[in-house]
C-alpha cells in the first residue's frame, strides 16, 4: 500500500508540474534553476539588462547575445545550453521571470548593504565629480533616426556613471602617473590599486556606480509621485531623464562643407542641476580602497579633468575630488518632494521641474 501511495503522489506531482507548465507557470524548482543560470552572468550584468528589457524584445536579445558572448567557457558550460543561441532563447522564454529578477538586482539584490560589514583591511570613501561642461555617458543604444547615441540612465531616468567606465578613467590616470615617475615603489601601485586583467580575485579598489547628489530622496520621492496615477504618467523615464539632458545634433566639416550623411545626435547631460540652475550637477561614488592609499587615490582622482564621449568636442570637462572615510560627507541637496499634486486635465500639461520642491 505505501509503494502504491508513492507512486500515486508521484504521478499528481508530474500532473501538476505539466499543468504549471501549459499554463506557462514555473516551480520552485524551476525558479531555482533560473536563478543559477541567471547568476552566472554576473551581478554588473544583470542590472544592465534593466533598460532593454523594458525596451524591446530586440533590444533585450542583443544585450543578452553580448553578454553571453564574452562568458567564459566555463561559465557557458555550468549552464548547460549546446549553443549561444539556445542560452539566450531560455532566458527570452522565460521573459516575466526575468524582469522580476533584473528588478530585484536592480534595487540592491545580491549587494551588501550600506553600513554593513566591510572587506577585510578596507576603507571606505567617497569620489564626487562636478561636472564644468555637459556630458555624455553613452550606454551602446540608439534610436532610429533621434538619438544616435544615447546617455546611461537607470529605471527612472535619472543619468549616473557606470562603475566600470569610472574605474577605466581613473586607471589610464594611474598609468599617466606611473609613467611619469610620480611614483617610485617596487611594488606596481597601477595593478595593486586596480588589479590585473584576467585576475578574477577582489584587489584594491572596488567602486560603486556614480549617481547624482542626494539620488536616494530623489528616487523616494519618485516612488511616492508614481503612487499617484493621475501624476505617473507625467513622469515616465522620458520625462524625467529630459530634465536633465538635451539632444545636441553634430556633424562632421570638410573645407567649411558639411560631409553627407554625416548628422548625429547624442544626448548630452547638462552641467548644471535641474534643482538649481546655479549649481553644477554632482556625482558621487562609493569606493572601498586599501589602507594606506588614500594620497595616492587623491593623486589619481585629481588627474581625472574628462570622462565620456566626445572629450575632444568640449564634452566631459569635470573635476574629480576623492573623499577618504573620515572625510567623506553625506552630501544631500535640500529637495523634498510634494506628494501631491493637481493637474488641469484640460490643459494636459506636462508636469514642471517644481515638482521636486
Amino acid at each position: 500500500m505505501g509503494k502504491r501511495k508513492k507512486a500515486t503522489e508521484e504521478a499528481d506531482n508530474k500532473k501538476i508540474i505539466e499543468k504549471l507548465k501549459e499554463d506557462k507557470l514555473l516551480t520552485l524548482g524551476d525558479v531555482e534553476d533560473f536563478h543559477t543560470k541567471l547568476s552566472l552572468l554576473g551581478r554588473t550584468n544583470i542590472k544592465g539588462l534593466a533598460i532593454p528589457i523594458s525596451l524591446s524584445e530586440s533590444a533585450l536579445r542583443t544585450e543578452l547575445r553580448r553578454i553571453i558572448a564574452h562568458m567564459s567557457k566555463d561559465k557557458k558550460e555550468s549552464m548547460g545550453f549546446k549553443s549561444d543561441i539556445e542560452s539566450v532563447e531560455y532566458f527570452i522564454n522565460n521573459k516575466k521571470l526575468l524582469k522580476d529578477l533584473v528588478r530585484m538586482y536592480d534595487t540592491g539584490y545580491g549587494k551588501a548593504k550600506r553600513g554593513g560589514r566591510k572587506m577585510q583591511n578596507k576603507k571606505q570613501g567617497e569620489i564626487h565629480i562636478t561636472l564644468y561642461s555637459d556630458f555624455c555617458s553613452g550606454n551602446g543604444y540608439s534610436y532610429y533616426g533621434t538619438i544616435d547615441s544615447e546617455a546611461e540612465h537607470d529605471t527612472f531616468g535619472l543619468p549616473f556613471i557606470p562603475a566600470r567606465r569610472l574605474k577605466g578613467c581613473l586607471r589610464e590616470c594611474a598609468r599617466l602617473l606611473r609613467d611619469s615617475g610620480l611614483w617610485e615603489e617596487s611594488t606596481d601601485p597601477l595593478n595593486y590599486l586596480f588589479g590585473v586583467s584576467g585576475d578574477d580575485s577582489t584587489k584594491g579598489i572596488r567602486i560603486e556606480n556614480a549617481y547624482i547628489s542626494g539620488y536616494e530622496q530623489i528616487e523616494v520621492g519618485l516612488k511616492l509621485l508614481q503612487e499617484n496615477k493621475e501624476i505617473k504618467k507625467y513622469i515616465s523615464p522620458d520625462e524625467v531623464l529630459d530634465l536633465f539632458s538635451d539632444v545636441k545634433a553634430q556633424t562632421r566639416m570638410e573645407n567649411g562643407v558639411a560631409d553627407d550623411n554625416s548628422l548625429r545626435f547624442t544626448r548630452i547631460i547638462h552641467q548644471f542641476s535641474p534643482f538649481n540652475k546655479e549649481n553644477r550637477l554632482e556625482f558621487i561614488a562609493k569606493v572601498e580602497y586599501p589602507d594606506g592609499q588614500e594620497e595616492k587615490l587623491k593623486q589619481i582622482c585629481k588627474a581625472l579633468r574628462h570622462i565620456g564621449m566626445n572629450r575632444n568636442r568640449g564634452l566631459g570637462c569635470v573635476k574629480c575630488e576623492f573623499k577618504a572615510e573620515d572625510k567623506a560627507a553625506d552630501t544631500k541637496d535640500d529637495i523634498k518632494i510634494i506628494k501631491n499634486v493637481e493637474i488641469n486635465k484640460e490643459l494636459n500639461q506636462k508636469l514642471n521641474i517644481t515638482i521636486f520642491f
